[in-house]
């Protein structure tokens, strides 16, 4: 995002906008939807963690395959 200040979401590294005009902040960053923000982090790292063993198992896969 071009001109606009962000922030870095602690668990997946992405660099999300702070404001922008017309969208809920809660929309931005989906933390700030949830009752308990413990909760969406919990979850976060369990996804983030998916997402990492898939990566892993695919660059596995792919070396040997040939």
């Amino acid at each position: 995002m071009r001109g606009g200040s962000t922030h870095v979401d602690p668990i997946f590294g992405l660099h999300i906008p702070n404001r922008v005009p017309g969208v809920p902040r809660e929309v931005l960053d989906t933390r700030d939807s949830w009752p308990n923000p413990e909760d969406y982090d919990r979850e976060a790292v369990k996804l983030r963690d998916m997402f990492e063993r898939n990566i892993h198992m695919i660059g596995k896969s792919a070396s040997s395959a040939g």
